[in-house]
């Protein structure tokens, strides 16, 4: 199988957007002088380190982990949304997840026996106290990850079920933790809570988010600065 190897000189640490709007406001406000795309991709980056976007889903999430074997990655931050399950949270908050469940068909490949990921304990601990000093209060708890979850949300039986054991639902985060623990490279997700699983929604939740976005990219540029 092809899979191009893609030298970049660049930093120890990186940060993965999921979603488009996050992806756009990153790129406008994190200055970082190269570039590089590929597919759908784009990466940009200097000697400290590099953001890349938009990603969606954990079977592309294998694909990166896969290119940056190449790469010096140690520490890395993915950033995106995730849909609440019950009432654990609100609207607008940001959720750093300690556990996440594998629903998705990714993180099995590289771990068969294995469905609960989890963060390096130091590394989840050192992002939620920094975020705590930029002013943001996250909320942490488990998440679900699968590839389908509009599927899973007309299941009511499995919805409910679900909704006992986690906090949250999303398509990456179980994938991130797995891969890292794969490769060797400490991970966190950052999510912002934008809907609710269970409840459709066409309102698009970008004045909820303003705030807490400003303050997430506050502490990227940290991170990009080893200041974190």
């Amino acid at each position: 199988m092809f899979l191009p190897k893609i030298n970049l000189k660049t930093g120890d640490r990186g940060v993965i957007f999921f979603t488009l709007p996050e992806w756009k406001l990153a790129k406008e406000k994190i200055s970082l002088k190269k570039h590089f795309s590929w597919l759908n991709l784009t990466i940009k980056y200097d000697a400290k380190g590099f953001i890349c976007g938009p990603i969606l889903g954990a079977p592309m999430i294998g694909l990166l982990f896969e290119i940056f074997q190449n790469w010096e990655i140690k520490e890395l931050l993915t950033v995106g949304w995730a849909a609440k399950l019950g009432e654990k949270l609100k609207l607008g908050e940001v959720f750093l997840p300690n556990k996440a469940y594998s629903l998705e068909g990714t993180s099995r490949l590289y771990w068969e026996k294995r469905k609960v990921f989890t963060p390096e304990f130091e590394f989840f601990t050192k992002i939620k106290e920094n975020l705590v000093q930029i002013g943001l209060m996250p909320s942490s708890g488990p998440i679900i990850s699968t590839d389908a979850p509009f599927i899973f949300e007309k299941n009511t039986q499995f919805l409910n079920k679900w909704a006992t054991k986690a906090y949250a639902l999303d398509m990456e985060t179980s994938a991130v933790f797995a891969l890292g623990k794969y490769f060797n490279v400490k991970t966190q997700a950052i999510l912002l809570i934008t809907d609710e699983i269970g409840r459709t929604s066409f309102q698009r939740p970008e004045n909820l988010l303003k705030p807490s976005r400003e303050k997430i990219l506050e502490l990227i540029q940290r991170f990009l600065s080893h200041e974190v």
